[in-house]
């Protein structure tokens, strides 16, 4: 680090669709908002896809229920993800040579 530095970087974030919204911290920080928009089903879809190798058309039903249960937040989409195959309700077939 260097000791002579007269900058310092605050990253703060909150989801809006929650009901709350932090106060106007402008008052005290010059602030910029950067808004990710949710996933879209085909979205998740892809994401899905990508992470099991299997066509976008196989993965479809799963990016749909995936969406409709996260709203197409990127990071609870993720979540959810993860939470299956730790249920092992996501596993990979051996015998199958694919995610199932």
């Amino acid at each position: 680090s260097d000791m002579d530095s007269k900058y310092v970087l605050i990253i703060g974030a909150y989801r809006d669709d929650e009901g709350y919204v932090p106060p106007n911290m402008e008052t005290i920080l010059p602030s910029s908002d950067v808004i990710i928009p949710s996933l879209s089903v085909e979205d998740v879809s892809q994401i899905v896809s990508l992470l099991t190798e299997l066509p976008p058309n196989e993965t479809l039903p799963l990016g749909q229920a995936i969406h409709a249960k996260t709203r197409g937040n990127a990071q609870f989409v993720m979540l959810f993800l993860e939470s299956l195959y730790m249920e092992k309700l996501l596993t990979y077939s051996e015998k199958h040579g694919k995610w199932e």
